[in-house]
């Protein structure tokens, strides 16, 4: 009987499985025509909602290029956040090695699928601290983009699942959006812990998609019935203006072109290569850059936009002369692991074992379903603004199975931090990730040649 219905779940698994990558593959043109209105280059967390907004004129006819490939079963399910580092969805990018850090790089993890970074990254729904938004506008002229004015696609975008966040602050969330957001109806007991001990300290319980950003709260994720929500299977799964928005994956962008149009220097196509071939498309209204922090840049300095000296010496002709790759900055942060005596206190560890893949791609619960996070916002005592916390932590509560991955997450050294973990191999964990928001430092991004591959 056990024979039987391990046999009737494989099928069903198996059944889901083609399902969902059908349609995950059905995103992908395999023709192009030679002239579109609009070229959005990047189908990730941004492209993908601007390509689907522009086509949702069916006048309007719009290629979205992706150098990555479709979303996969593999990319669907949340626990698999952080095996899709070390994965062909990740681009892998590194810094140079540091001054304090030498000779060790940096792993910077970008998407690399049809929704960028929304296809790899940790699931949190955060929207960002209203201050940030807001010293856009009065200290660089980001006019149109004060918090106010951008709650408004916040809400538009969003499709919250959670009635007791909605009815609590109904002025800040939205229920009809394409991006479906959740909450873990079972968090592991150690966040609820974990969450009474911050209010002991005096971290209220808040909302931090709210009107109030300082406190902690289980984690709303980018998760609807065991799902990811990215941009890319929110937005353009299946592609909902097939006559009207043409996209390639495997798409590389090496560079824009430009045109002198009336004594003004115009993008007026793009050249990219597929299947070993190169190839370039026009653009009768306009070309999009939206291939995020990285790659924008670098396609910049391909075509020509950037600094003077650093494209002179790759031999790459100056078209205008702007600090492209300048002013790059990331949160810092580092890790904390707090072994739990009581293992009681972690949810069931996700396996990929055909039970618990049952639960999740056929019950759509069980714990490959989940986020099991918790996120906390304060300030620092050197802060005087305590609405505008400059810090940040999320907690996890790790598995056994965990550590491998942890390991495979470090830079160097890691027989080492084998070495390390292994008496902890066995135990059952917290992960504590402190960040810091307001970073102070600045690096740039630099071309290593003028060979885009």
């Amino acid at each position: 009987m056990v024979s039987i219905s391990i046999s009737l779940q494989l099928i069903s698994i198996s059944v889901v499985i083609l399902n969902r990558q059908t349609i995950h593959d059905s995103v992908s043109d395999r023709q192009w025509d030679d002239t579109y209105d609009y070229i959005v280059i990047g189908a990730g967390a941004a492209g993908s909602v601007v390509a689907y907004r522009l086509a949702e004129d069916c006048r309007t006819r719009v290629l979205l290029l992706e150098a990555g490939g479709p979303q996969s079963v593999e990319t669907d399910i949340p626990t698999n956040s952080r095996s899709l580092l070390n994965s062909d969805y990740n681009w892998n990018f590194h810094t140079v090695p540091q001054t304090w850090f030498t000779p060790y790089r940096v792993p910077e993890p970008r998407g690399r699928a049809i929704g960028g970074s929304s296809t790899i990254n940790n699931m949190i729904y955060n929207r960002g601290n209203r201050r940030d938004f807001d010293l856009w506008v009065t200290e660089f002229g980001a006019y149109g983009w004060s918090y106010d004015e951008i709650l408004y696609y916040f809400i538009k975008s969003e499709n919250n699942t959670d009635y007791n966040i909605v009815s609590a602050n109904p002025g800040y969330h939205g229920t009809n959006g394409r991006v479906k957001i959740s909450l873990n109806p079972s968090p592991a007991p150690i966040l609820l812990i974990h969450n009474r001990v911050l209010n002991e300290l005096g971290l209220p319980d808040t909302d931090i998609n709210g009107p109030q950003q300082l406190g902690t709260t289980i984690a709303q994720s980018f998760i609807y019935e065991g799902i990811r929500s990215s941009t890319g299977n929110s937005y353009l799964e299946p592609n909902p203006f097939p006559k009207n928005l043409h996209i390639l994956t495997h798409a590389f962008v090496t560079k824009i072109l430009f045109n002198t149009i009336n004594n003004k220097l115009t993008a007026t196509g793009v050249e990219f290569a597929k299947n070993g071939y190169v190839y370039h498309v026009m653009a009768n209204i306009e070309v999009i850059l939206s291939a995020g922090a990285f790659n924008s840049p670098q396609i910049l300095m391909l075509s020509g936009i950037g600094p003077k000296d650093h494209l002179t010496q790759l031999g790459i002709p100056v078209l205008v002369d702007l600090p492209v790759g300048n002013n790059l900055q990331d949160h810092p942060t580092t890790s904390i692991h707090t072994t739990l005596n009581d293992e009681r206190l972690a949810a069931p560890g996700p396996l990929l074992n055909v039970q618990q893949l049952y639960e999740e791609l056929v019950e759509k619960t069980g714990p490959l379903s989940v986020l099991t996070s918790s996120i906390f916002f304060y300030t620092t005592h050197s802060i005087k603004d305590k609405e505008w916390p400059n810090t940040y932590m999320y907690s996890i509560a790790e598995y056994v199975s965990n550590l491998n991955n942890t390991v495979a997450e470090m830079p160097a050294h890691r027989d080492v931090w084998m070495e390390y973990f292994r008496p902890y191999l066995n135990r059952h964990l917290l992960l504590t990730s402190p960040h810091l928001s307001r970073i102070r430092s600045y690096g740039t991004l630099r071309l290593a040649s003028s060979d885009p591959f």
